[in-house]
Formats: C-alpha cells, structure tokens, sequence
C-alpha cells in the first residue's frame, strides 16, 4: 500500500504544485487577497463579532471561520497560512481521502487507486478549488468522516468515536452547509443499517457525548449567531434561487460544473457542454446496478442504500430543471434550513460518494471475474482523468494555479496609506483591486456594493444609473460631498486594468470614463505621484471619523441641512467604543456604519460581561436614518434624568456631587461646567461581542478538558500495558 501512497501524493503535489509553494500569491475571484496586516489584526482585537475590512461593515455571520484565522493570525502572513489551513489540505486530501475510503472495505489497492482518481478529478471539485475553497476542503475531506462513522458504528471504539468527532467539528467549521447535507446522509444511514445499536446502552453514551461535545466545541459561533445573527442569515438565506439554467438533470447525473471549460471557469455564467466521454461513469454506475444479485447481502444492501438515497439527490442537485421543476423551490420555501441552498451544486458531494461506492464494488466485481474487461476500464479512468487533469498540470485553468505579481503602483499606493496615522477609508471605483490594501484602521469599499446596498435608496431614481448602469452617478450634486463625507471616505481611487484581477469588463465604463467623471467633482482634490500613473487617486479633505456628531438626525431629507462635526473617540476593537462628548443642549451622536439594532449607546464605561449577566443601562435607542448610520439623538437634560433616576443612592451614599478646579462639578457619571454644559463618557457597543467572548470561553474550556481528559487516558492505558 506503501508504493501507492507515494504515488498518490506526488500525483497530488505534481498537479497543485503551486499550493505547495510558500513564496507566491495566489488568489482568483471570491478567494481574495489579504494584506498581512489585515491578518494582524485578527486576534489583536480578539476576532470581532462586526466585520470591520470591507464597504459599512457588517455583523458577523461566520464566526465559524475563527478556528482557521487563528492559524492565520499565528503564522502573519496570509499565502503562506492559506496553504497550510485549505491548499495542501485539499490536494492532499482529495487523494488519500477516498483512497482510505475504499481501502476500508476490500484489499483491492488497484481499485482503490482507481476511485481516488475519480473523486478528484470531478469538474465540480476542481472549480470548487478555484475560488470556493471552504467547499472544497469538505469535499476532499468527506469521505473520511464517512469511513469513521461508519467505522464507529462497527465497532463503538473510543478511537473512530474520537477521530469522527473531530473531523466533524473541523468541517462544521470550514463549511456548515456541506455538513448539513452530510449529516442528513449520516442519520439515514444509521437508521438504515445499523438500527439494531439502539439498544446499545455504549452507543447512546457516546451519542450523547458527541451531541455535547459539538455543542461545546461550538460555542464560540453557535451562542452568538443564535442569540443575534440569525436575522441577518435569514435575510441573506432568503434572497432568490441562482441561476436556474446553469442546473439540469445532465449537469446532476454526471457531476459537471457548467462553468468547467478547460482553462479559466467560466465568469460569465453560460452553461458549458458535457463532454460525451464524461457519460462513462453515469452509464458505469447504471450497469452496476445490474450486478446488485450478484453480491454478498453486505455489499448487496449498500448498493440498494446509495442508489435508493442517491437519486432523490440528484433530483435536488438539477435545481428547478425537468422533471419536478417545482420541488426544489418549495424545500427552499419550506424545508428547515433548505433556504441556505439559493442554489444546487453542493449536492453534487452525495453524488459523488454514490459514485464512489458504487464503482467501487462493481469493479471489485470485474477484478475478481472479468480481468480483461477490469484492465479496459482502468485504462479508460485513467485518460478521463487526464483530459481533466490536463489543464491543471500546464496551468491553462489559471484561476489559483497560477501565481500572481503585485504590479509596483499598487506596492507605492499602499505604502502611502499604511503610512498614514489616521483612519479613513478608501472607495473605489466601480470596485476594489485584489491588491488595494485594507486593515481595521483603513477598511476599503467597493462603489458597486455600496450602491446595490447602502446608498440603493439614493441612487435608484437616477435615469442616468437606470439607463446605462453608471456605477459614477451616486456623485451628483447637491449632496454628494455630504455623502461621502459622513461616510467616513477619504480617497476614491479608479484602479489600474490588470489582467491578473479584471474586473471592468463586467461593467459599462471604462477607468477613463470613471476618472473624468471624478474630474468634474471640484470638492476632490486630485493627487499625483511619480511612480503611479494608471491609478487614479483623488483626496476628500473633509472626509469625517467614523464617529460624529450632528446637528439633525441623518435621513435623506435632512441631508442638506446638517452640521457636523469629528469626535474624538478610543477604539478598542471594532465593537467596542468609548468616546468623550460635551453637552450645552442637544445633539445627534452618529456611527458611520451599516445600521444594525444591536449597537447600543451606553452612559459611562462597561464591562462585556455586563450585558450576559444583566442588562446596562441604555441611554438612548438606535433611531431611525440612513442605511449606514447608527444615530442616538441625546440631550443634556436627558443625561441629567437618566443618572438621577438610575444611581441617585449611590452618588449620595458616595458623597456625590463633588467640586473640582475649575467650578465644575463632579457628579461621577458626568461633569457639570460653569457654562451650564456636562461632559460625559459614552460606551458605543455591539452586543453579540458578549456573546462570542461567552462562546469562546465555552469552546477553549471544552477543548482543553478534552485534551486533559486524552493526555489523563493516554497515561492510564500505557501504564495498564506495561503492568500486563
């Protein structure tokens, strides 16, 4: 089996072998470019529950991904953590994963060498490693939960109940959704064959522990999207299906991603023909069946299980396509959870282990009793796979198979923004390059994203934007500088074309048209350096921090009327704000971010826990204004009530108030000064961060005791060995 191995994973290393250098970049579509650090201030600040990189931020509905960014936090630099955390695993994987698979169950290295052929070089797998990589690596790593599972349900070892455990937890944190299909496949097929556990008083203890250890070892995300992110998923789960044409019944049976063309997927979301060859496996499949009387009552029976299972998934994974074109819309309408599928392809992972097991018991079959047709078959896999294979080997499927060079106007721009002290943002225009620096300080924003969503409301009634799409036309007079100005923008940037990262041909104008556009805007001051020539930079110098007040609470009609002004503010993390205010009557206190209703203005300074344990005091509610502001409309007088209604006892019992230099006043939760005004201190918090922070400690507390627990075992069982 040795020899195999070794030909397994050189073929893997052979066919990625940019994944397995750790000098290069690679990014390509929705696999982005992160700069180091924007890794960096992954764990100084304590991975937030308000995502704080991109356009107005948002709450966080993927606090799963955690327990990779951790790796990337450790190591500080974002290529090389990406190789280790999903690159070398899934090309490694994606071999041994099936091949382990299939060695569970017969001897045969030949055709378990053959399998793992078929299971990764599929077209859906092969995309998926392209730009979808969480998916990816659950792929390659399904059919080892499988073996363990079932391997555990054999036997009732402490050591598969582990192993299974683990990788469950490890894939439920890489991508839940593949996890909810698997889990769904795990459950039948436990009903279907090993029934008979029920009874086992072992098997529901280990049941019962693994429920508990998941639900533990998941704290970290499940407490806080439970408790505050479960509106923001329902309203990304519940947008409508994708692109109906790209799913039919071929697409299904013969596992093909109809972006696959044999060099760069594609973009443009026209479905791709099937090459006749790939109807081999289907038509091989279909003829096992043939053969199902033929095997012992073990392989017999799990023949019958996949086929029967399998082809209600393949019903699912060709979409709203013929037959039963209505199905799929009304699981997505009204099945629990089935909305988090707004479209069909990750089904195709049910398919493929079918596939996997099926083929694999039928050539077991030929092996044994027809060699020379078994030889035929084998050469015939083997020309599929290269014919797959092929474009990854010479780099003609690009995507992240081949590096990237960072052009040297992007290494100028960014320098010149790290080395700035202050925070702003930068827009640009019409969307942001793969090189454009971001870190927490200086997050960046893409025009076409903020217009489909924050600045929607502004921008739909513009015949100029309806008509030919200009994605330039939220800069209209009279209140475009506002505009930009509270939202805490200071440079619009037109990037350079770059072949590696093009992405103007998905839009009408072109960078010239978009930099003359900018040109004709006088509150923008252009700037120009020597050494970048093709990006276009321009400065707002009225830009504001994300923090200010104003004179009238923001909505589109007060627009031209308001009167702001910075505040000063200590940020210590993106959820978490303190910030000083003087008060003489009334004012709008503004967070330049999307607006969510968990944001809570605080009198005075708090504690994370206060919000677990009980409820702080909330001076003021989150009113109503534009789609990225949070807005508190307080007064001195409300300021003044507030402190005497809630802690009035207290500042008497503590001798409150008392004199300062100045002739001010001290009354602990505010100062009163000789002009009548009141300085106080404000908390500006989001509140799942408690949340997450109890989820942590949960999680980090469960895994060390397990760990305990194992090291404790280890030690015991070594010692009863020795003694024997």
């Amino acid at each position: 089996m040795i020899k195999y191995l070794v030909i397994l994973i050189w073929v893997a290393i052979l066919a990625h072998i940019e994944f397995f250098k750790f000098w290069n970049i690679l990014f390509f579509s929705d696999w982005t470019n992160w700069n180091n650090l924007a890794v960096k201030d992954l764990l100084n600040y304590w991975f937030w529950s308000w995502i704080s990189y991109f356009n107005f931020w948002s709450d966080n509905i993927q606090y799963n991904f955690n327990l990779f960014q951790i790796i990337w936090w450790f190591l500080w630099d974002y290529n090389n953590a990406t190789k280790l955390t999903f690159l070398i695993p899934i090309s490694l994987l994606g071999v041994l994963s099936p091949f382990f698979l299939i060695k569970h169950y017969t001897r045969n290295n030949i055709v378990s060498f053959l399998l793992w052929l078929f299971y990764w070089f599929n077209t859906y797998f092969l995309v998926r490693q392209t730009a979808h990589l969480p998916i990816a690596f659950v792929f390659s790593l399904s059919p080892l939960l499988f073996l363990f599972f079932d391997k555990f349900l054999k036997e009732l070892k402490q050591k598969d109940f582990l192993i299974f455990t683990f990788i469950y937890f490890i894939s439920l944190c890489y991508e839940i959704r593949i996890i909810y299909i698997l889990t769904i496949l795990l459950l039948i097929y436990f009903l279907f064959f090993w029934l008979k556990n029920i009874k086992n008083k072992k098997f529901w203890k280990y049941i019962f522990l693994f429920i508990l250890l998941q639900l533990f070892l998941n704290s970290f995300w499940l407490i806080p999207t439970i408790l505050s992110s479960w509106e923001t998923i329902s309203n990304v789960a519940n947008r409508w299906l994708f692109w109906n044409n790209l799913f039919n019944i071929f697409y299904a049976v013969n596992i093909f991603d109809s972006s696959w063309s044999w060099w760069v997927p594609n973009q443009d979301f026209i479905p791709q023909k099937i090459p006749f060859y790939f109807w081999f496996y289907p038509i091989l499949v279909i003829v096992s069946t043939l053969f199902i009387k033929k095997q012992n009552e073990t392989w017999k029976k799990l023949m019958l299980f996949w086929l029967t299972i399998s082809l209600l998934w393949i019903v699912l994974t060709k979409q709203s396509a013929e037959p039963f074109t209505w199905l799929y819309l009304w699981l997505y309408n009204n099945f629990p959870w089935f909305n988090l599928f707004r479209e069909a392809s990750k089904f195709f992972i049910i398919t493929a282990l079918w596939y996997l097991i099926m083929l694999w018991i039928f050539l077991d079959y030929l092996s044994k009793n027809y060699k020379k047709l078994f030889y035929i078959v084998w050469i015939i896999i083997i020309l599929i796979s290269w014919s797959i294979a092929k474009p990854l080997i010479t780099k003609e499927i690009w995507t992240l198979f081949v590096p990237k060079i960072e052009p040297k106007e992007y290494t100028i721009l960014n320098d010149y923004i790290i080395n700035q002290n202050e925070s702003f943002k930068t827009l640009w225009i019409p969307n942001y390059s793969q090189w454009s620096h971001f870190e927490i300080k200086k997050p960046k924003m893409s025009m076409v994203s903020i217009i489909d969503n924050e600045y929607k409301n502004f921008i739909e009634t513009l015949p100029e934007f309806r008509n030919n799409y200009d994605y330039s036309s939220f800069l209209f007079k009279p209140i475009s500088d506002k505009l930009i100005d509270i939202s805490w923008i200071k440079y619009l940037i037109v990037p350079l074309v770059d072949k590696q990262d093009d992405f103007f041909r998905f839009y009408w104008s072109t960078p010239e048209q978009y930099y003359q556009k900018l040109k004709e805007f006088k509150f923008l001051k252009e700037l120009k350096f020597d050494w970048i020539k093709e990006i276009k930079i321009f400065e707002n110098p009225w830009y504001l921090t994300t923090i200010f007040s104003s004179n009238l609470n923001i909505t589109k009609e007060n627009l031209n009327k308001l009167k702001y002004k910075s505040l000063n503010f200590n940020k210590k993390n993106p959820s978490h704000y303190n910030l000083k205010v003087n008060l003489i009557w009334k004012e709008t206190l503004n967070l330049s971010q999307r607006k969510n209703k968990n944001w809570s203005l605080i009198v005075w300074n708090f504690d994370w826990k206060d919000f677990i344990f009980w409820n702080p005091l909330i001076v003021a509610k989150n009113n109503e204004s534009l789609d990225f502001i949070n807005s508190w409309q307080i007064s001195k007088s409300e300021i003044i009530n507030y402190v005497n209604q809630n802690y009035k006892e207290e500042l008497q019992k503590e001798w409150y108030p008392k004199q300062l230099p100045n002739n001010k006043l001290d009354y602990k939760y505010y100062t009163l000064n000789p002009d009548w005004s009141i300085d106080t201190e404000f908390t500006l918090y989001f509140k799942p961060q408690s949340y997450f922070y109890l989820g942590l400690i949960i999680s980090w507390s469960t895994f060390i005791i397990l760990i305990g627990y194992l090291g404790v075992d280890f030690v015991r069982r070594r010692r009863k060995n020795q003694t024997n």
